[in-house]
């Protein structure tokens, strides 16, 4: 099994907040255990969402560039 390349980035709003990114088709569960440790939560905490990378910027919406690459973000809820 190939193992996923995970990025971390965090939020620029006045809550830090952190998201991780895996670079990855899906979201497998070798993906899940790693967030569940970094976050030290179950999985019921969780957050499973798509993202763009651009330009080294996450964006949760998609920026309106042929250029932005497809994504996976984990985050905490």
């Amino acid at each position: 099994m190939k193992k996923a390349k995970f990025e971390i980035y965090e939020g620029f709003t006045k809550r830090k907040k952190k998201y991780i990114v895996v670079n990855a088709d899906f979201v497998g569960e070798e993906d899940l255990r790693f967030c569940k440790r970094f976050f030290r939560c179950s999985d019921k905490h969780l957050y499973i969402a798509v993202g763009y990378i651009l330009d080294k910027k996450l964006y949760l919406e998609n920026p309106g560039s042929k250029k932005a690459r497809f994504v996976h973000v984990v985050t905490y809820v």
